[in-house]
């Protein structure tokens, strides 16, 4: 069966990054992580990742899939994670929006927060469009 799990890094008993990760038929995926800014010299994502490996492999999988870039470019997070293995899938994603009017809503609220036009993050390749940082 399917399984999501959670991993947390922390340093000093203060949680400086986390990653979200299913569990399916022998592959473990990454779904969402995040790193504390003031932390990211200290890179705690590739001491999650290395632990997330050995304890995917320890549970019988075979693969961890981390993902791409930004948007499916070959950007510095695509290239972060290739860091990772020589080995390379081939893998689609689908952008869904299953609220219209709650999208547009959690949009509006982060373009006011960065004091910008809602259609200039509907119109950036960053999807979710509410979660772009510029």
């Amino acid at each position: 069966g399917e399984q999501l799990h959670l991993c947390i890094v922390e340093l000093d008993n203060q949680i400086i990054s986390a990653g979200i990760y299913t569990e399916c038929c022998g592959i473990v995926q990454a779904v969402l992580g995040g790193t504390k800014t003031q932390f990211f010299k200290q890179s705690p994502s590739v001491l999650e990742t290395d632990f997330v490996r050995l304890w995917a492999k320890e549970r019988g999988n075979e693969f961890l899939h981390l993902g791409g870039g930004v948007g499916g470019a070959k950007d510095s997070l695509y290239n972060f994670k290739a860091g990772f293995s020589k080995q390379r899938h081939t893998f689609l994603t689908l952008r869904l929006i299953t609220d219209q009017e709650k999208y547009r809503y959690l949009v509006d609220l982060r373009a006011k927060a960065l004091n910008t036009d809602p259609d200039k993050l509907l119109h950036s390749k960053f999807f979710p469009a509410y979660r772009c940082s510029h």
